[in-house]
C-alpha cells in the first residue's frame, strides 16, 4: 500500500487565558512507529498550531512526504507538508493554522490532523504499521492501575497483567520496591515504540518481531 495513514487530535482548554510567546503541549503519541506531538502557540493576537514529528534521522537527504485533513475546531483545511531533517535531528515543524481567538469555542481549541503518508514518496525512513492497542486512549486510562511513562509517553496499564507475563514487572509491582507504591512509574533505556510492540505481545494483540527483554 503507497499510504499508511493515522489520527491525532487535542482539546486546549482555557486558549485565551495563554500569555504571548507561550505554548501548550499535547501527549507525545506513537503514530507508524514514530512519535508525534501537537503543539498550541499564542503569537501576540493569533494562535498557531504545530504537528511535530520527533523522529530522529541522519541522512539530510531523508523525509517523510504527508498529506491530510486538519480540523480546527471542526473548521477543515487540507495540507501537504515534507518532513525533513532540521537541528538536533528533529523532523520538520508542521505549521497549518494562524487564527485570532475568535475562532475558540467557550474559550477551548479542538485540533485533529488526519496524516496520510506517502510510503512511495518517502525517502530513508521506516514507516512502521499503526498500532493495534492504544495505552493512552480513555479506555485504557479507566481500566489502568499503573501508569509507565518512557521518554515523555505514556502507558496506562494493568500491574496484574504484567505481572502475570513478566518476571521484571512482577518484582517492580509485587516486590519490596519504593516502585511498588507508586501509580506513575518512569522507566529508562526502554525505547518507546518497542515497548508499545512488547506490551501489544502482552496483552494479545500481535506478534512479536525482534525480541525485547523486559
Amino acid at each position: 500500500m503507497p499510504k499508511k495513514s493515522f489520527l491525532i487530535k487535542k482539546l486546549f482548554e482555557n486558549v485565551e487565558k495563554m500569555e504571548i510567546d507561550t505554548e501548550m503541549c499535547g501527549d507525545v503519541e506513537d503514530h507508524l512507529g514514530m512519535s508525534w506531538k501537537i503543539r498550541l502557540l499564542r503569537k501576540d493576537q493569533k494562535l498557531k498550531v504545530y504537528l511535530d514529528c520527533l523522529e530522529k534521522i541522519d541522512n539530510p537527504e531523508s523525509l517523510i512526504s504527508t498529506g491530510g485533513k486538519f480540523k480546527f475546531n471542526g473548521k477543515e483545511q487540507i495540507f501537504f507538508h515534507d518532513f525533513t531533517k532540521i537541528e538536533n535531528s528533529k523532523l520538520a515543524i508542521l505549521e497549518y493554522w494562524s487564527q485570532n481567538s475568535n475562532y475558540l469555542k467557550n474559550g477551548s481549541a479542538e485540533i485533529e490532523f488526519l496524516v496520510e503518508i506517502d510510503t512511495e514518496k518517502s525517502i530513508g525512513i521506516k514507516i512502521g504499521k499503526e498500532k493495534s492497542r492504544i495505552f493512552d486512549d480513555d479506555v485504557a486510562k479507566e481500566v489502568s492501575d499503573v501508569v509507565l511513562t518512557i521518554a515523555q509517553r505514556k502507558f496506562y496499564v494493568s500491574k496484574l497483567t504484567l505481572a502475570s507475563q513478566s518476571t521484571y514487572f512482577k518484582t517492580l509491582f509485587l516486590g519490596k520496591f519504593v516502585e511498588s507504591e507508586k501509580s506513575i512509574i518512569e522507566l529508562k533505556d526502554i525505547d518507546p515504540h518497542e515497548f508499545q510492540i512488547f506490551l501489544e505481545f502482552l496483552y494479545g494483540e500481535s506478534v512479536l518481531n525482534g525480541c525485547l527483554s523486559v
